[in-house]
């Protein structure tokens, strides 16, 4: 008697420990009968949810799901069972229960069976508050679908959807409207007032815009001052609708930026999804492409891709120029040639402007008349720009026999805060000194910011390098301005030098010109000199260099005659 009261002390002692330890758990342990009720629950789910453990006890599991996973309780019973029956060995699965305050929680189950003998079998459930992981998994899930700014969805989620509704299309399923939509003039505001006010605009937009949609429609930022919107199950005629009301919209609200009313206007391109397409890509090239007819009719316009229409036809072999220029630099199919630019006086080469050329895959040169303008159009002349700047730097390293050389850049160029900064770093890594280096911007790309192109001008000036307008008397308002842009050199406009030999109203221009520049202190290049009668004319006129086949057509640097270039001889 006395052994075996010893034996049921210690086993008390054993369970008491065992249930110390149980109810310590941060982990819930529960066990349900057949019929899936609650017949025994630890203190974990008092701590962790608040419900009284006697309370729950006979209790329904399903009581505590939320009302969402309580709509989908015959697929959760359904794995339950085939655990109870002994099909699975055990199972796992999330879902969300409400706490004592009504609050749903997630909780992660690990499913077991319990067989006992002469018993009927029960469920074994340790069930775990993933509540913070699974909201941070869910935020995470929302960033990757979301713009952080405007809380509209993102480009990704945008073009992964548009690929879905293409794909739909295939099966037979309604047509959706495509619109892409691009603030006219956005970046002039966002220069003048600041990015903070620029992001401001960019949130009021994106309110006007939701505001005119319906909840199944889906809106996105898709970058910049770009939203792109899929309208579902629509006709063309109601997407144009929603597109110019969306437009009107846009253009009445009145903004008032630092207490100054700014006007903010959109243009719109749409595509219609209709199976026309191979893929979402090309919906959003249609969208695009109309974008582009609008804006080139005069902005704040709404315009219907037509595969008819030239200024289509105009961008998709800008885009098609783009792609092959992209594809040329990554396969080094890029080549650079130099023209001399002959001092007049001494009759020697004094520099080399830097001349870009790009070969086909079958190595004939293609000329940059057929490709620059396409990269302008789409905006990419930056890649090639910077890739010439850093190329040009890296063959006079490798050639010291070009002394000096002067580069082309684009107006985008001057856009770009990165160009002086690679300049920088590109002369530096080189040890070429900066003022071996022109920089040549045409006369219109000048003028067309005349405060930006100053302030460039004057970073590379106190970085050492020099500045060239090209191309100018193109336009005889630009002598007003003139005097405003500290450049060194001021290149003719080659229209104006063909002809000196035989044309009295050019030589009278060009005279004019000469003087004008002479008196603001600037050196004189004059380009397109075809013949020594030119070449004299601009001697006798004390213009300070020319350029032109008839000193030496562009060659690649192999081909360079270095020796002195005399034309009297």
């Amino acid at each position: 008697v006395r052994s075996l009261a010893e034996r049921e002390a210690a086993f008390r002692d054993l369970s008491n420990a065992h249930r110390h330890l149980l109810n310590n758990l941060q982990t819930v342990v529960m066990e349900l009968d057949a019929a899936f009720n609650i017949i025994f629950i630890n203190d974990a789910w008092k701590h962790i949810f608040g419900y009284s453990v006697d309370d729950s006890l006979n209790c329904p599991f399903k009581n505590f799901l939320t009302s969402n996973d309580g709509r989908k309780y015959r697929a959760i019973q359904g794995r339950f069972n085939s655990v109870l029956v002994g099909d699975k060995e055990a199972c796992e699965l999330e879902l969300a229960v409400n706490d004592a305050k009504n609050k749903p929680r997630w909780v992660s189950l690990r499913v077991s069976r319990s067989v006992i003998a002469n018993k009927a079998s029960t469920l074994i459930i340790c069930l775990d508050d993933v509540t913070k992981r699974k909201r941070a998994q869910q935020q995470l899930e929302y960033l990757a679908m979301h713009d952080s700014m405007t809380g509209l969805y993102n480009r990704h989620y945008f073009e992964s959807t548009l690929e879905r509704l293409s794909k739909d299309f295939k099966t037979g399923r309604g047509t959706h409207g495509l619109i892409f939509i691009d603030l006219d003039h956005f970046k002039v505001i966002n220069d003048t007032h600041g990015h903070h006010w620029g992001d401001h605009l960019l949130k009021t937009v994106a309110k006007i815009i939701s505001a005119r949609i319906r909840d199944t429609d889906i809106l996105c930022r898709f970058g910049g001052d770009e939203f792109t919107l899929i309208l579902h199950n629509l006709e063309l005629q109601k997407v144009v609708s929603i597109a110019r009301g969306i437009q009107q919209a846009v253009s009445e609200y009145h903004y008032t930026i630092a207490k100054q009313p700014v006007r903010m206007d959109c243009s719109i391109g749409i595509s219609i999804i209709d199976g026309s397409a191979l893929n979402g890509e090309g919906y959003l090239m249609e969208a695009d492409s109309a974008l582009y007819v609008a804006k080139r009719r005069g902005r704040s316009n709404v315009h219907v891709y037509n595969p008819e229409d030239s200024e289509s036809e105009e961008l998709r072999k800008s885009v098609d120029w783009s792609r092959q220029v992209r594809q040329a630099i990554i396969d080094d199919r890029i080549v650079l040639h130099f023209q001399p630019i002959m001092d007049i006086a001494q009759r020697k080469v004094s520099y080399y402007e830097v001349l870009v050329r790009m070969t086909d895959m079958a190595g004939k040169l293609i000329f940059p008349g057929e490709f620059i303008q396409a990269l302008e159009n789409t905006g990419d002349m930056g890649l090639l720009d910077r890739w010439v700047i850093k190329r040009s730097i890296q063959m006079l390293q490798e050639h010291p026999h070009l002394h000096n050389l002067a580069i082309n850049v684009s107006a985008q160029a001057f856009r770009d805060e990165s160009l002086v900064p690679i300049i920088r770093e590109s002369l530096l890594t080189s040890g070429i000194k900066a003022s071996a280096i022109t920089f040549e911007l045409t006369e219109s790309a000048s003028l067309s910011n005349l405060q930006e192109t100053q302030s460039v001008i004057n970073e590379l000036h106190q970085l050492g390098c020099s500045f060239a307008i090209d191309d100018f008397g193109s336009g005889f308002s630009s002598f007003a301005y003139l005097k405003q842009l500290p450049a060194d050199y001021i290149k003719l406009d080659g229209s104006f030098i063909c002809n000196l030999d035989t044309d009295k109203v050019d030589q009278a221009l060009v005279r004019s010109i000469i003087e004008v520049v002479q008196t603001l202190g600037r050196k004189t290049v004059a380009e397109f000199v075809e013949n020594e009668a030119i070449l004299e004319f601009l001697a006798d006129n004390g213009v300070d260099y020319a350029q032109g086949y008839y000193i030496s057509r562009p060659k690649p640097v192999e081909e360079l005659n270095v020796e002195l270039i005399d034309k009297r001889a």
